[in-house]
């Protein structure tokens, strides 16, 4: 999937002064634990499988305002780090998108120098 263009998993806005790039870095499946009746969460989760899940998407977000830059990563985290490594294990079905395999090539020059 590395080789896959990225392009189609980021998307960057300006919102006044700001330029928020959105990173999309996957889907897993997760089974939502709500007190509502099975009936009515499956009417309101119509997408829900036999097995009560639903697909849910992670994301980045790459912030720059003036000089400041802010990366927001409620996502897989760094596929290279020890809890982006151990995610897929704790989340069956976690399938990671080419915009969080090359986050790199996705972000603007700036981001790069981000720790």
């Amino acid at each position: 999937m590395a080789t896959e263009n990225a392009s189609g998993y980021v998307d960057s806005r300006r919102i006044g002064d700001s330029t928020v790039t959105v990173i999309n870095d996957g889907t897993s499946r997760w089974t939502p634990n709500v007190d509502v009746p099975p009936d009515a969460l499956r009417a309101a989760m119509p997408e829900m499988d036999a097995r009560g899940q639903i697909t849910i998407g992670f994301h980045v977000a790459f912030i720059q305002h003036g000089g400041a830059s802010i990366l927001v990563d409620a996502g897989f985290d760094d596929p290279d780090s020890a809890w982006g490594r151990k995610f897929p294990t704790l989340w069956g079905g976690a399938v990671r998108s080419p915009g969080e395999i090359r986050p790199r090539c996705a972000l603007p020059a700036t981001a790069s120098s981000l720790a």
